[in-house]
């Protein structure tokens, strides 16, 4: 099992520094950041075992959202979000990836083995 210490809202900059406009995403939500990595990996929907990886996560999170308490995960589930994060086959957007730094770090290099 990991935990990952729930992180606070970022709010998302241009990496020139020019603000960009306050809207649903911006604050950005650590649930927002993970689901949005499920959404868009597409590894998350290439067999049902990830599918069921995907399904696990989201529970995970929204528990984990509803009352800001740390995220625990089933090692086999942490891996595949690390992976997501880390190595994204989909990416980040160059202009703002450099914001969402501190969520990246919360789950590839300050998760805890419990």
């Amino acid at each position: 099992m990991k935990k990952i210490k729930w992180q606070y809202p970022i709010t998302i900059t241009h990496f020139t520094g020019d603000p960009l406009p306050q809207d649903e995403n911006n604050p950005l939500s650590f649930e927002r950041f993970i689901l949005g990595r499920i959404m868009v990996e597409p590894k998350f929907g290439q067999s049902m075992k990830n599918i069921l990886i995907a399904v696990k996560i989201k529970a995970q999170v929204e528990k984990s959202a509803s009352n800001s308490s740390d995220l625990i995960l089933e090692d086999s589930d942490y891996e595949a979000l690390k992976e997501a994060t880390e190595n994204p086959q989909c990416g980040y957007n160059p202009a703002t990836a450099h914001s969402v730094l501190p969520f990246m770090r919360a789950i590839v290099d300050e998760a805890e083995t419990l």
